[in-house]
């Protein structure tokens, strides 16, 4: 099976950390897109889906907490690491809520990034582990196999 590279945006209005990021992370085989506004990420996505958007909050324009949560609605399974100097835990708890995977404050290093993006990889096997066993439970049950045995070997596998 081929495996599909993952493809990264990065949204950040500062031109310099945004190439760096984009450089860093290409220099990994990633597919990577860079953007310094929201608005300009609209003509990129439709064109190209991500897996993982790594984005500033101070955009102008729309900004990263709206962008954020206005593209988890059309595709849920993008993973979001959001990079900010607003550090306080009304803020970062906001950014979780709107869709943070992950809420990093600034400066985050290239390699701390780069550690990060492996955790993302994890994160969603364990999801896709999860949806499978959620969905083993559900056909389990519309089956009527509602034992015990059957639920509390599925729940301990969660």
């Amino acid at each position: 099976m081929t495996k599909v590279p993952l493809s990264i945006g990065v949204v950040e209005d500062n031109d310099d950390l945004r190439d760096s990021l984009v450089e860093s992370l290409v220099s990994y085989d990633y597919e990577v897109v860079g953007a310094a506004s929201a608005e300009d990420l609209n003509d990129i996505i439709y064109q190209r889906p991500l897996s993982l958007l790594v984005l500033d909050l101070n955009l102008p324009g729309e900004d990263g907490l709206t962008l954020a949560a206005r593209l988890k609605r059309v595709q849920p399974r993008l993973r979001v690491i959001m990079m900010t100097t607003r550090t306080a835990v009304d803020e970062r708890v906001r950014g979780y809520e709107m869709g943070a995977d992950l809420y990093l404050p600034k400066p985050v290093s290239e390699t701390e990034l780069l550690r990060i993006r492996r955790l993302a990889h994890v994160v969603e096997e364990i999801r896709v582990e999860h949806e499978i066993i959620r969905r083993r439970r559900e056909w389990r049950w519309s089956c009527g196999d509602r034992s015990e045995e059957h639920t509390s070997e599925l729940q301990s596998r969660e």
